[in-house]
């Protein structure tokens, strides 16, 4: 691109580019000239498209966030934009174009014709809105996993409290009975242990009811997969007698 800026800046450039035919000397037309640069612009384009695609795709997708959504809807606006100009651009194009590059071609050139080259950009365009896409859909899929691991730790911590509260609610109901009437203890004939033999009780009470909470939807489980079981198995016998 640089290079491109540079050379127009220079007048004698076009001049030589587009003046007019002289014996053995023949002038470039100006159209063809700006078909090569957009063909070789559109490609240069495609190219910076699909490396960006690439490590959305293959490197942060590793590590999915809100940020990367945006960022494939920018691509897929990039696409977007790029595909109208490329699509005008063949519309558009001059009937002798292909014509004269032929000529060209068959005096030793290997390099296709503009409109080849757009058309070709064209299906590579297409091709990159389908990764795009594909890429979407891998980017909710993590996004998916990833909050399934999240729910999953909040689980696990919210396990670990139930524990501790386990522990901590009786242990703070009988230390805060007795703890606010030492005075009263001290002169009580009860014994030390009295107050062991509630904390016991109390625990055991405690995991009573947290078993039975357990036992409860461990039974209403298995009566939800038996349900499932019985109709899968009476849909199948009811396909069986069909048959």
């Amino acid at each position: 691109m640089d290079s491109l800026k540079i050379f127009l800046r220079h007048g004698w450039h076009f001049n030589v580019l587009f003046s007019p035919s002289t014996e053995n000397v023949y002038a470039v037309q100006p159209h063809l000239l700006l078909y090569t640069l957009s063909a070789s612009m559109c490609r240069a384009n495609v190219r910076q498209m699909r490396e960006r695609i690439h490590h959305l795709s293959f490197v942060e997708i590793r590590d999915p966030n809100e940020r990367i959504n945006s960022q494939l809807h920018d691509v897929r606006e990039h696409l977007a934009c790029l595909k109208a100009g490329v699509t005008q651009t063949i519309t558009w194009a001059p009937r002798g174009l292909d014509e004269y590059f032929k000529f060209y071609h068959k005096h030793g050139s290997k390099a296709p014709p503009p409109v080849e080259k757009l058309r070709e950009l064209l299906a590579e365009v297409r091709e990159l809105e389908a990764v795009t896409m594909e890429t979407f859909q891998l980017l909710m899929s993590s996004l998916s996993v990833r909050d399934s691991q999240v729910s999953i730790q909040q689980s696990r911590r919210a396990t670990l409290l139930t524990a501790l509260a386990f522990v901590y609610v009786p242990l703070s109901f009988v230390t805060g009975i007795f703890g606010m009437n030492i005075k009263e203890i001290n002169g009580s004939p009860l014994d030390v242990w009295v107050c062991f033999a509630a904390f016991a009780a109390l625990i055991l009470l405690t995991a009573l009811g947290y078993a039975m909470y357990v036992y409860a939807r461990h039974l209403r489980a298995c009566i939800r997969e038996s349900t499932v079981t019985r109709s899968w198995k009476l849909a199948k016998k009811q396909q069986h007698d069909m048959v």
